[in-house]
């Protein structure tokens, strides 16, 4: 079976910020990677997906294009 998965990272994450930092949640680091190169890592390891497409918002296209 062929999967193509998206992964929704274009949020402004305003709850997160308000609390924890400055950062959308989507580009927090843990252990020195973002949960956004943690989510597309994790899909990746799966065989049965053949695409992945991540939806960020224009101003941060960027940066996660550094990330994939």
């Amino acid at each position: 079976m062929d999967l193509i998965c998206i992964i929704l990272a274009a949020g402004l994450s305003e709850r997160f910020k308000s609390e924890h930092t400055n950062i959308e949640k989507q580009f927090y680091l843990i252990n020195k990677i973002s949960i956004l190169e943690i989510c597309i890592e994790n899909f990746t390891k799966l065989n049965f997906v053949n695409k992945i497409f991540i939806v960020v918002s224009e101003t941060r296209y960027n940066d996660a294009l550094k990330i994939c």
